[in-house]
């Protein structure tokens, strides 16, 4: 039964419903719920109620043994119940031979993209399915508003977020459990915290057009497989360029104790040694990252290292906030503070390295 002005109808991926009042566009319905409210609606999103004559057919008829004949005619008028069905959508044209996970949202109104409400997607370009939870931070507690499955190479709808609501999903916590049916390898479980920066919702340019969905999107990077491998062969290569220019150390004298202190600085200029690299604001970002849990696990290894200090300067404090996030998460071991700002001033943060014993 198709869908037309004056149909009645129900969400697939929420409770609710209402009746239709308008055609948006070629893919979207607008529709007038109980409480008076108008919602652009996707039609693969909506489902025309079963007529109650059909309703009565398909329920079998209830026998004299079974109930009585007021108990079979309130069975006749009690509504069948909703099942609330979550849809997933093949992605249009995903990338293969990673695992990427992104978070997308696309607002209601594509003409007015800034006053939403957004609805929010899980977007798994993946060759293997993922049981997920998403966790939005309240103080000291977590609010866990979504856990299921996520099939491979395929977009699932998680909710819809009102603008003047995004403050409360401005720090998340995304867990992934990668797995296929039948026999594969063991992966850890995968965790990762972001933030989301509501000033981008205020810029329409930030919603773009993409490879996984028909609508334009603001695309939020949880985990990309292919770019965290293209910038560790960056900083390998550059990290190799960097100690053969540097002069051949000399060993200390004997008696004389190795340093217990080494320097990391993780400015852009510090670091690349090919000029012509070009890189986006993210992937500059990604590749200081790198350098650091490199310094970080060259000197977990090396026994004589005491304190390390990455020194990452002040900016918009996007770079500091990562090494405390990678330090929390895998370094647990380790403590850090504020580097003294009589020699570094306000950009640096030592790390008290404590060796797995």
């Amino acid at each position: 039964m198709g869908i037309d002005v004056g149909s009645r109808v129900r969400f697939l991926n929420e409770v609710g419903g209402g009746e239709v009042v308008k055609k948006v566009d070629s893919r979207r319905w607008l529709v007038r719920t109980e409480d008076g409210f108008e919602l652009p609606m996707y039609e693969s999103e909506l489902v025309v109620d079963t007529p109650p004559e059909l309703v009565a057919l398909t329920n079998k008829p209830a026998t004299k043994e079974q109930e009585s004949p007021t108990k079979a005619t309130q069975a006749q008028n009690t509504p069948a119940p909703v099942e609330k069905i979550q849809i997933q959508r093949n992605l249009l044209s995903p990338r293969t031979g990673g695992d990427s996970l992104y978070l997308g949202f696309a607002p209601l109104d594509a003409q007015d993209a800034v006053r939403g409400p957004y609805v929010l997607y899980l977007i798994n370009e993946s060759p293997q399915e993922i049981l997920t939870t998403l966790s939005r931070f309240e103080r000291t507690k977590s609010f866990t508003f979504f856990g299921g499955r996520v099939a491979r190479y395929s977009s699932r709808k998680i909710c819809e977020i009102k603008a003047n609501e995004l403050f409360l999903y401005a720090f998340l916590r995304i867990q992934a459990l990668y797995y296929v049916l039948g026999t594969h390898e063991l992966r850890e479980p995968f965790v990762c915290d972001l933030e989301v920066n509501g000033n981008e919702f205020t810029r329409p340019r930030s919603f773009r057009a993409n490879r996984f969905m028909d609508e334009e999107l603001l695309l939020i990077t949880v985990r990309d497989d292919v770019k965290e491998r293209e910038l560790e062969v960056l900083v390998e290569r550059n990290i190799k360029d960097i100690e053969k220019e540097k002069a051949p150390v000399k060993e200390p004298p004997k008696g004389v104790p190795a340093p217990e202190q080494v320097e990391i600085d993780l400015h852009l200029e510090a670091l690349i040694t090919d000029r012509n690299v070009n890189m986006t604001a993210g992937e500059k970002l990604q590749f200081q990252i790198q350098h650091f849990r490199h310094a970080m696990q060259e000197a977990m290894r090396t026994p004589h290292i005491k304190r390390l200090v990455a020194i990452h300067g002040v900016g918009n404090g996007t770079l500091a906030k990562e090494v405390q996030r990678i330090l929390r998460l895998e370094f647990p071991q380790c403590r850090y503070q504020d580097a003294s700002f009589k020699e570094y001033g306000y950009g640096a943060t030592l790390v008290i390295i404590e060796h797995n014993k």
